[in-house]
């Protein structure tokens, strides 16, 4: 006997729903599924966001009050998923907690109980969230099967048709149900009018004969039965059938079948506390943050692409950031609001512009910075171990902590960055070419296909149907010491086509530290990929048998993935539309990539950029490329060209990047 169950997912903060429609939707689409409960006697499951409760309540507080009774009743079973729909791997971790606790006492208020099963919003799951769900008192999560799988071949089919358990980085575990992302959208094409109810029973036995185990029947939006939010041309039509009916007629058929049965989440969960298999662990270093349906729904998603994620999310961290240890639960629940995965899609003007003025309100007041005390290097006798050459098209810089070289022709580009010192002597005397990350100059790879140049520290804007613009010209830079810091400062200004560039790079004289300061011209702002702070490791410095990422995903603690195999490359383009495959949430501000012995940490302040990581680890022959970027901008089909409005409204993403080298 196949067990049947389903979460159906309901949001009035939808991007493609207007404000005024909401009523509308709770009558097409929520009542019907309530009286599939109540009139058909079917099991339902559903989810909804704290926010969308309270919005139902305001507008039809009936359907809450029928919502309670039927959960009483067994007859539904209520998921959670926090007060508002925010990937969860895009935040800092104090936040996720606040988002959770701060939903289920409006579902203790609303619903007179607390829910033990979570969705995980817009499925966007990575492992270190387990303990921040445990904490919160879930005793279970529902994460998409088939992403998971996708990169897991070595998991039998089996595993995606019972509940599993999650392994977390420090070792707990929590268990998991599926949803399903090819079993829902067949069931949507069945409502839908696309296939038949035979085709879509036939489809359910086959896979019976195949587990007596479990499967979600259906796991995805309310909002598209007897409802079109207007999103896609390719909508199915919207005829005078009513929809639901589709949906009843086929829980009768289940009801009627010798081998299917409907049930509700929960019940699926008791029958599997006996389960023998070990905990699964999800993220992979291809795939650090598993997410929903087709590849377009990657962490760039809601991170960098839309009207300007990388602005209002930076402006959210400033929000954040100023809250700290206190902040009111009406203030965390208007960061939780502004930090809502649908204003970063698909959303309306109308709903945008409030949007904009709310942020834009809540910012806090800029602070002023501390004067700098810049004297030219021509002009000063340097302290003692600070030294300072013009090579040909090269300068080279020395501190008492690391040497450095820039390429003069290529954008202050990072030639060679090394945590000895004595370096820059041998670099100088061409006797050496030791260095942690740089330059791989053209013949480094013996491998045509990886004859290239690939630089460190510069910045790409890829754009559909043009050629690259880069950082990667010829400047001529202004060379200054800072007295009161005891470090050098390179800057340049570098022209493009579309706007120019300001490029600032510190090099502290009491750590191997570097920072990487850009400012960006607003017509650099546009639809396509935008990547700065780029490291390139020479891989002949680090032991690829211990080479290694690690960061934090929402979590409070690091997420490590080995990069020892195998190919990773997470800002892979997947088609014309979309720019990029995978990404990290970086929600500390930070990115460490190395081995045991030497380690890169890339850092920036997330209020500045709060940026996209991507790492891209290649096999070439008998060596391999490793490169760490961070992305202010990619590109989907949520992207639109940027209004002047968003920078009148709120500040204009200032990346800077600290890139310290780590002797272990």
């Amino acid at each position: 006997m196949l067990k049947l169950y389903t979460i159906f997912h309901l949001n009035l903060a939808y991007s493609s729903i207007a404000e005024e429609e909401r009523a509308t939707v709770i009558e097409k689409c929520y009542w019907p599924l309530l009286k599939l409960a109540k009139d058909n006697g079917v099991p339902i499951g559903l989810e909804a966001t704290a926010y969308t409760l309270e919005e139902i309540n305001r507008i039809d507080p009936n359907w809450v009050k029928t919502l309670k009774q039927l959960c009483g009743e067994g007859k539904v079973e209520f998921i959670g998923s926090g007060y508002c729909q925010i990937i969860a791997p895009l935040v800092p971790a104090k936040l996720n907690h606040k988002n959770l606790s701060l939903g289920l006492e409006i579902y203790q208020k609303l619903l007179g109980q607390k829910p033990e099963i979570a969705l995980i919003n817009e499925q966007s799951f990575s492992p270190s969230l387990i303990p921040i769900y445990k904490t919160a008192g879930f005793n279970a999560l529902a994460i998409d099967w088939a992403d998971a799988a996708s990169h897991h071949p070595e998991w039998p089919d089996s595993h995606g048709q019972q509940p599993q358990r999650a392994l977390a980085p420090d070792g707990s575990e929590i268990d998991i149900i599926w949803s399903d992302a090819t079993i829902f959208q067949k069931i949507q094409r069945y409502v839908h009018g696309e296939i038949g109810k035979n085709d879509c029973i036939e489809f359910l036995e086959n896979v019976c004969e195949k587990t007596h185990g479990s499967l979600c029947l259906y796991g995805s939006d309310a909002e598209t039965f007897n409802y079109r939010p207007g999103r896609y041309k390719s909508e199915a039509d919207l005829s005078k059938t009513d929809e639901w009916q589709y949906f009843a007629d086929l829980f009768a058929e289940i009801e009627n079948s010798s081998n299917l049965t409907m049930c509700l989440p929960r019940e699926v969960l008791n029958d599997a506390k006996n389960r023998q298999n070990k905990p699964l662990e999800i993220a992979t270093s291809a795939s650090p943050v598993s997410v929903k349906k087709q590849r377009k729904y990657n962490l760039a998603r809601w991170a960098v692409t839309g009207r300007s994620d990388i602005t209002i999310n930076s402006a959210c961290q400033k929000i954040y950031d100023q809250l700290g240890d206190n902040g009111t639960d009406e203030q965390w629940q208007n960061l939780c609001f502004l930090w809502s995965s649908d204003f970063r899609t698909h959303i309306g003007d109308e709903r945008w512009q409030k949007m904009l003025k709310n942020l834009s309100d809540s910012i806090p007041n800029a602070q002023t910075t501390q004067a700098n005390d810049y004297q030219n290097i021509d002009g000063i006798e340097l302290p003692s171990g600070f030294s300072y050459w013009q090579q040909e098209n090269f300068i080279i810089l020395q501190t008492p902590s690391a040497a450095l070289r820039l390429n003069l022709f290529r954008g202050l580009s990072i030639d060679r960055f090394s945590p000895n010192p004595e370096d820059a002597t041998a670099w100088q005397d061409n006797e050496h070419q030791n260095f942690w990350i740089g330059t791989l100059a053209h013949s480094f790879y013996k491998d045509v296909k990886w004859g290239a140049d690939y630089y460190s520290g510069h910045l790409t804007l890829d754009l559909p149907g043009e050629h690259k613009v880069t950082d990667l010209q010829k400047c001529v830079p202004q060379v200054h010491f800072d007295l009161k810091a005891n470090c050098f400062v390179v800057t340049c200004k570098i022209d493009t086509k579309f706007d120019s560039i300001i490029k600032t790079i510190t090099l502290k004289g009491d750590t191997s530290t570097l920072i990487l300061k850009y400012s960006l011209g607003e017509n650099l702002f546009r639809v396509g990929s935008l990547r700065l702070g780029n490291i390139t490791l020479n891989p002949q410095e680090f032991d690829r048998k211990t080479l290694f990422f690690s960061c934090h995903n929402g979590g409070e603690m690091e997420e490590n993935y080995s990069l020892e195999k195998g190919n990773v490359n997470h800002g892979k383009i997947i088609s014309t539309l979309i720019s990029s495959s995978f990404g990290l949430g970086l929600t500390e501000g930070q990115l460490t990539i190395g081995d045991n012995d030497k380690q890169v940490k890339i850092e920036f302040n997330r209020s500045n950029a709060s940026f996209l990581g991507l790492v891209n680890c290649q096999d070439v022959r008998d060596s391999y490329f490793c490169r760490a970027s961070l992305s202010l901008i990619e590109m989907d089909d949520t992207s639109r060209e940027f209004q002047s409005d968003i920078f009148d409204a709120l500040p204009k993403p200032a990346p800077e990047i600290s890139i310290t080298l780590i002797k272990k």
